[in-house]
């Protein structure tokens, strides 16, 4: 009969003869070893990627100060000829003259130009008509479209970043030794 309390070779049980012939404590030992060092290598895998990651992007963010400043110096002139085309009192012609050196600079300026910073402004000049009440002082109230154009160019500089840290990304392994890719980290 069974024996439901002791089934056979059910239990591990230690080899009595000592060869090792047919015990199944090696193979209790061999699995969470084989485990262990797969998850190492996967986690290590992946500190490597992140920290390439955080380099690239730090040196991306570098790269795009210049095109950031120019957005922000485009922002505040911006800013400044709503300001203008809200106030009754300050002639036409001051307002015409930060537009034209406005849409020079983004012209002559090439992370605007990528951006098609031009176009915006031509759209901005020709139909932004929103000005805040007349007794307000917040010059960031006034405008609608401007607003819009400025969180979409802001929105592409980020894109642009994320879009070049993933194209270095795959063009570069991590896991690669320096010495075969020429000594570039």
């Amino acid at each position: 009969m069974n024996d439901l309390n002791n089934p056979q070779r059910m239990n591990i049980q230690g080899d009595d003869a000592g060869g090792g012939g047919d015990s199944r404590w090696g193979y209790v030992l061999v699995v969470p070893m084989l485990c262990l060092a797969v998850f190492r290598s996967i986690w290590t895998r992946r500190a490597k990627q992140s920290r390439l990651h955080d380099a690239l992007l730090a040196q991306e963010e570098f790269a795009l100060a210049g095109a950031r400043a120019s957005l922000h110096a485009l922002e505040s002139a911006l800013e400044k000829r709503q300001s203008v085309y809200c106030n009754w009192l300050v002639p036409r012609q001051r307002r015409r003259v930060l537009e034209r050196d406005m849409l020079r600079r983004a012209r002559s300026e090439v992370a605007l130009g990528r951006m098609a910073v031009h176009d915006g402004l031509l759209d901005i000049f020709n139909n932004d008509r929103h000005c805040a009440q007349f007794t307000n002082e917040d010059s960031k109230r006034n405008g609608k479209l401007m607003w819009v154009y400025v969180q979409h160019w802001h929105t592409l500089l980020e894109l642009h970043k994320y879009q070049q840290v993933q194209q270095r990304l795959h063009t570069e392994d991590p896991l690669e030794p320096p010495s075969a890719r020429g000594g570039r980290v």
